[in-house]
């Protein structure tokens, strides 16, 4: 009974702790599935690129009817359209090496949030968790026979919801990463509307969205590296044996649902991203 107690114990913080998927929130797009980065990068190219091109290509017409309005009421002064085409043309090649490498800047604001998320699970203090198994163990040990099986009874149900919990990061980690593939091959269109000033608007707002998704691997492992240890306070409050353990780790695993749940609105407020 105690054995079935503590390999239950051992299989929820294995699934609470979620060491397995540490790896995965410090991967970069083609690392974590190679064929998808693959189709999104040639749909940007082949089908999306082309869009945002035609795009551009109006806003620089609409940019010399601009012009040519400006000069007029400012009756044909030659310096002063010069000027201002000059301004333009360098705005636009901007603009289009902007769209032809826009991958090489998404990778690398990944880069930089890959690199965070890395930084942050590389701080992580192992052993946090360490004392509570044996802690569990001797509340077990203490138990009469009838407790121990409405302990067991208790703990199948817990394990059932860490269960839960657990699918429910995983899915949060996988929607995060279909998220960038999307962002991805959509991303020339609204950079396509950067020069000009009524939707450049669209533009800033995909900038700070797409790192605003990057970022949120960052709030996960915040979440999964500092609440181990805020679990282990909490149970240092609680001096009821086994029961005192059960109501910590349901407090546990409620708030660390709720928190996963809340990443991307986190990272959005940092970036005040819509």
């Amino acid at each position: 009974m105690r054995t079935a107690i503590m390999n239950l114990f051992s299989q929820i913080m294995w699934y609470l702790n979620g060491d397995d998927l540490m790896n995965i929130l410090g991967m970069n797009l083609s690392e974590f599935m190679h064929d998808a980065y693959r189709i999104s990068t040639e749909i940007q190219k082949t089908v999306v690129a082309p869009v945002a091109f035609a795009l551009l290509s109006v806003f620089i017409l609409l940019e010399f009817q601009k012009i040519s309005m400006k000069v007029e009421g400012a009756g044909g002064a030659p310096t002063l359209g010069f000027e201002m085409i000059i301004k333009a043309f360098i705005k636009f090649i901007i603009c289009y090496i902007v769209i032809l490498r826009i991958q090489d800047i998404l990778d690398g604001i990944l880069l930089i949030a890959g690199t965070l998320t890395r930084r942050i699970i590389e701080s992580q203090v192992d052993g946090s968790l360490r004392d509570l198994y044996s802690r569990v163990d001797s509340a077990v040990s203490s138990l009469s026979w009838w407790e121990q099986l409405v302990a067991l009874l208790v703990f199948c149900i817990m394990f059932l919801a860490a269960l839960v919990i657990r699918v429910l990061v995983q899915v949060t980690i996988y929607i995060r990463f279909l998220e960038l593939y999307i962002f991805c091959a959509m991303a020339p269109i609204p950079m396509g509307a950067l020069p000009s000033n009524e939707f450049s608007a669209m533009s800033k707002g995909f900038f700070k969205n797409f790192a605003a998704t990057g970022l949120q691997t960052c709030f996960i492992a915040l979440v999964l590296v500092i609440y181990p240890a805020i679990f282990t306070t909490i149970l240092d409050n609680f001096q009821n044996g086994l029961w005192g353990i059960i109501l910590g780790i349901t407090i546990y695993m409620i708030a660390l649902l709720f928190s996963i749940n809340k990443t991307k609105g986190w990272a959005k407020m940092i970036l005040s991203a819509n």
